[in-house]
């Protein structure tokens, strides 16, 4: 077997590697950023979104986080894997080409912008001022509140502790909803569309591939 061939194709070998294991750890590291901002952010989540649509909530979440920490640096990753193959072999320049400019064409998600402009509060109107034959019934049912209010302390504590587990449920739903989004839309090795890092390896074997092949 041709010495110089077989070197060849284990310096192949040992890109591909490097190439995957490069951009893995880049998408894991962002990941774990998104995740940390995500948690940080969990405060803002409204009802709604905890109760009903929790998968996209976090799926939203997620994907605008990993644009913004991942999307510049992966092509970076991938442009360096591209310049390091073109220096191994003068042959191998046609492909690392290929391979910068497949850099920025990965199918990332997609985040789509609200343009409506927030809706505008209602300028509150104040209160009516009470005629003068309401003065003794107000009175009087200021009076009752002031004693039914003792009474509701304790009852008001038990909710506010209900209320404190049940949200403390609902956002261990969004935390769930978010780790799997995370796994299965980028760091996934198949589906439906096709996982970022299922991409990018696909991309890179299939360049490895091709120089194999080259004569």
């Amino acid at each position: 077997m041709d010495l110089e061939l077989l070197g060849l194709r284990q310096a192949i070998a040992a890109w591909r590697d490097q190439a995957i294991l490069d951009a893995a750890e880049l998408l894991n590291t962002c990941g774990a950023e998104s995740l940390e901002a995500f948690e940080s952010n969990l405060h803002t989540a409204g009802p709604l979104d905890m109760i009903w649509d929790p998968a996209s909530y976090a799926a939203d979440a997620i994907d605008r986080e990993m644009l913004a920490h991942s999307s510049g640096p992966l092509v970076t990753t991938l442009m360096q894997a591209a310049e390091d193959l073109g220096a191994k072999e003068p042959r191998f320049a046609a492909l690392s080409k290929a391979l910068a400019e497949s850099a920025s064409a990965l199918d990332l998600p997609q985040i789509a912008e609200d343009a409506s402009e927030p809706k505008a509060r209602p300028t509150p109107t104040a209160p009516a001022t009470p005629s003068p034959k309401w003065p003794a019934l107000l009175l009087r049912r200021a009076s009752e509140l002031g004693r039914k209010a003792s009474d509701n302390i304790g009852e008001a504590a038990d909710s506010a502790a209900r209320t404190l587990r049940d949200r403390t449920i609902l956002h261990d739903r969004l935390r769930s909803a978010a780790r799997t989004h995370l796994a299965n839309r980028w760091m996934g090795r198949s589906g439906q569309p096709r996982p970022v890092l299922a991409q990018v390896i696909l991309l890179i074997d299939e360049t490895a591939a091709q120089a194999r092949m080259l004569p």
